[in-house]
């Protein structure tokens, strides 16, 4: 067993696919495949059921999972830190992406910042946490900057830039009467059930907050870390979710449709986090700004 399996395994279970997973980890599928069944082998059982809709995890995979993040991200935490003891870290750049920004899709995320970072002749490492644990290895030194939509840490030593701004959406299934609808209020979906992914790391998304403050109180639930499973809750009218306009370019989008949230000024921010002391200190700004422009040209691409 090794660091690179099990990154291929958790890419897998998060995109209920092997070749949506060797999209995103710009490897082959033969390569990804061979990498899980050495896995299996070396665990000495399934962890995915292959069918046409995709690579489902068995009760195994489910149960492994979470130790598996941990591995993983302790690792690269190890690599991070030896980096910085031998003085080699000024050339690399670590990033780390919460928040779950990386499934809702990517489009190529990666790609434009590792070509961003090559042209500037420096490598970029990165790697997926929840918010908490992100803002602690920014804390820590560990990190030279963090992705996300929500970071729980508010510090003088940490510097941030806003990338863009995303309405949200209500996430309904397409052959929900909520879809019929011109315009959603606020009590049509008071009685609904919000479907949120465990992977978003925090206990009441913002628009669970607002109900709130309007009076209400609805149910939430985070019945899954794989996206995929919950957008099929969704589509069988279990519930409904939310999320912002570039969902409609996803795969996952299919047998859904996309409502303008009842609530004004209802949006989420992408944002760059950096430390202070970071030597990207003075080139992460102008990655932000370049970051700006492509999900400029992505967000339009959704209105086609």
């Amino acid at each position: 067993m090794n660091i690179q399996q099990l990154k291929n395994f958790i890419k897998t279970y998060d995109c209920g696919s092997i070749s949506k997973a060797a999209e995103i980890s710009y490897q082959s599928q033969q390569a990804l495949s061979h990498s899980i069944r050495s896995l299996e082998k070396c665990l000495d059982c399934v962890l995915f059921l292959r069918n046409a809709n995709g690579s489902i995890p068995t009760m195994v995979a489910h149960a492994i999972y979470d130790d598996a993040k941990r591995i993983v991200v302790s690792a690269d935490h190890m690599a991070f830190k030896s980096k910085h003891a031998a003085g080699k870290h000024k050339k690399t750049i670590s990033m780390c992406f919460a928040g779950n920004i990386l499934g809702n899709p990517d489009f190529s995320l990666l790609e434009e910042i590792q070509s961003f970072c090559e042209n500037k002749g420096i490598n970029f490492v990165w790697h997926e946490d929840d918010p908490d644990a992100c803002a602690r290895g920014l804390q820590n030194g560990v990190l030279d900057c963090v992705f996300t939509w929500h970071f729980p840490l508010s510090s003088p030593d940490i510097e941030s830039a806003r990338v863009y701004t995303f309405d949200n959406f209500i996430v309904v299934a397409a052959n929900s009467p909520l879809a019929e609808k011109e315009r959603l209020t606020v009590e049509d979906l008071a009685e609904q059930i919000f479907f949120f992914s465990r992977s978003l790391g925090i206990e009441q998304p913002s628009i669970i907050q607002r109900y709130i403050q309007a009076g209400y109180n609805p149910r939430h639930t985070t019945p899954s870390n794989q996206l995929n499973c919950m957008w099929q809750m969704v589509r069988e009218n279990k519930g409904i979710s939310t999320n912002y306009r570039l969902f409609s370019l996803s795969a996952d989008y299919r047998g859904l449709k996309m409502k303008s949230s009842p609530f004004e000024n209802d949006v989420v921010h992408f944002e760059l986090y950096w430390r202070k002391e970071s030597p990207f200190a003075l080139l992460l700004p102008e990655l932000a700004g370049h970051l700006s422009a492509y999900y400029a040209r992505l967000d339009k691409t959704a209105f086609a």
